[in-house]
């Protein structure tokens, strides 16, 4: 059996492997979101069987220079990112992300001029408010923008910190429909200066709303009660 195709065994041995060693370690979660587990780890299973297999059961033996070259540069590849994936900590998204990634990811910006609407989600009649998410909010906000529908009400949300250019901050997460190259940041304005606190710290942040302008503009805000630090959650994103 060529050298190169022992090579090539190998990489798919340890492409699965790793694969199948991020899912037992409960890894998965800051790379895809959990609906694509199963595949994921199936994949992982069929690229390691795949190696095994033709390492033990192929000896073609024909030469092809061209076809060897392809296939070492591809199993390369592969050993480089195997090895990067398992020295690489495995962290979440951070707030110099979610800057590049998200100028206006609030989604709930009005214009100065705007006449407040009379409208309220009736979904904020039913369920207390301290229990909706940030994303629970920014669906509402994508329903009903008039950031003064929302003036008053109690909120406790958690997420990361950003930091904005004027001294203030966004607590943030990251919503995820694929994998973390398709995540999006949402946040949402909190009306305190950072202080004694980091970009990137999770903290907790209860309070009201109040309408605040920012930039130019009417954006819904956390007048702050307390901002508690937490540890980042197991699983930080949403989906």
């Amino acid at each position: 059996m060529k050298v190169s195709n022992i090579i090539s065994s190998l990489a798919l041995i340890f492409l699965g492997g790793f694969l199948m060693y991020l899912k037992w370690m409960n890894l998965l979660v800051f790379y895809i979101r959990p609906d694509y587990d199963l595949f994921t780890t199936a994949m992982g299973f069929v690229l390691l069987l795949s190696g095994v297999w033709t390492l033990l059961f192929s000896h073609d033996n024909r030469s092809n220079h061209h076809a060897n070259e392809v296939k070492m540069f591809t199993t390369a590849a592969a050993f480089i990112f195997v090895i990067a994936g398992i020295l690489t900590p495995r962290q979440s998204l951070s707030s110099n992300t979610a800057f590049r990634r998200g100028p206006n990811q609030n989604m709930q910006i009005g214009a100065l001029d705007s006449n407040p609407s009379t409208l309220v989600s009736p979904l904020l009649q039913k369920v207390e408010s301290t229990n909706y998410t940030i994303a629970d909010w920014i669906k509402l906000l994508q329903i009903d923008p008039e950031p003064s529908n929302y003036e008053g009400r109690a909120v406790t949300v958690d997420g990361f910190i950003q930091p904005k250019e004027n001294g203030y901050f966004l607590v943030a997460r990251f919503v995820l429909s694929c994998c973390i190259v398709d995540a999006s940041p949402i946040g949402i304005y909190v009306n305190q200066k950072l202080d004694d606190l980091q970009a990137d710290e999770w903290v907790r942040v209860s309070g009201k709303f109040i309408v605040q302008e920012v930039d130019g503009k009417r954006v819904l805000a956390i007048d702050p009660d307390s901002i508690i630090k937490i540890p980042e959650p197991l699983n930080p994103y949403f989906y």
